[in-house]
């Protein structure tokens, strides 16, 4: 393939990136306050594609990393929470996750990486475009950043005990992101966080969830949940435990189990056993609605 014709073929990529990175835009906006240290995207250049391509004698075209992301986040817990969006735009049928996988080599190299085939119809293409996106925290950001700059790229034969101590400041990275994390997890559980006043995130709502319900909530389903009281018009805690305190979907509920009518007949065992906090997005959000509906099928209302 010649340099002409590796550019045209970058195309798809070309739009898929571009437009991949614009809904991770939407989607940050949507989610809250989460710690983002930078987010980069690029196009491989034909020469690292060629020599790539040529090493693993893997078609240049079938390359997996030919338009790639890279996120850098605070914490592991903000990667699980970016590696959501990935997930749901596989749900809505937007991309296909090919691989995922939490990567941590001898040399120190630590990374979540997610490989995505975005469709046809969503690079503007008759050909899908595959987008490797590397995931790490500024811990792994850092290690991975001199590993590159020193190991990868640089070509200098270095001594064993050079590449020793290069170990062990990976192993010190390696605790400082554990420590990261934990210092997290308090500032998320401290009482502030779920203020009234402070705007929604996914871990707010996972609290907010276990404070009026006394329920849990799988992260994933926190992120999607957050993003749909988000959309809306919920942006705060407080906006959202009000929403989770109404005496009205709390009414409506109680007419699912008496209502004779259809709809409460159809719905009535799914809603016994439902969590209460899935009832409130599914009916809540639309409970006058819903009520009339049962009230004006119900011969008994």
């Amino acid at each position: 393939m010649t340099e002409s014709e590796y550019k045209k073929s970058l195309r798809p990529h070309t739009r898929a990136l571009r437009q991949l990175v614009t809904n991770l835009d939407f989607f940050l906006e949507d989610i809250g306050p989460i710690n983002v240290f930078s987010i980069s995207s690029r196009l491989k250049e034909y020469g690292s594609a060629l020599r790539k391509s040529r090493l693993f004698g893997i078609p240049l075209q079938d390359l997996h990393d030919l338009a790639g992301i890279r996120i850098v986040v605070a914490t592991s817990h903000e990667a699980d929470v970016l590696a959501r969006f990935f997930r749901r735009e596989e749900v809505s049928k937007d991309l296909r996750i090919e691989s995922e996988e939490n990567l941590s080599r001898e040399d120190g190299y630590r990374a979540k990486h997610i490989v995505v085939v975005m469709q046809p119809h969503y690079t503007r293409s008759m050909y899908p475009a595959r987008i490797e996106v590397q995931l790490m925290t500024v811990m792994q950001h850092a290690f991975n950043f001199m590993s590159r700059a020193w190991v990868y790229k640089s070509g200098t034969q270095l001594s064993e005990r050079w590449h020793s101590d290069f170990l062990k400041l990976a192993s010190t990275l390696r605790k400082l992101d554990k420590l990261a994390n934990t210092l997290h997890t308090e500032v998320m559980d401290s009482a502030s966080t779920l203020s009234d006043a402070a705007v929604l995130t996914p871990m707010s709502y996972l609290r907010l969830v276990r404070a009026v319900f006394g329920e849990d909530v799988p992260l994933d389903d926190a992120v999607d949940s957050c993003r749909l009281m988000v959309d809306i018009g919920y942006r705060t805690n407080g906006a959202v435990r009000a929403f989770f305190e109404d005496g009205r979907v709390e009414a409506l509920r109680l007419k699912f189990r008496t209502s004779t009518s259809r709809a409460a007949k159809a719905w009535r065992d799914a809603v016994e056993q439902m969590p209460k906090h899935t009832f409130w997005l599914m009916f809540g959000t639309r409970c006058e609605v819903t009520l009339g509906m049962l009230m004006e099928e119900d011969p008994c209302s």
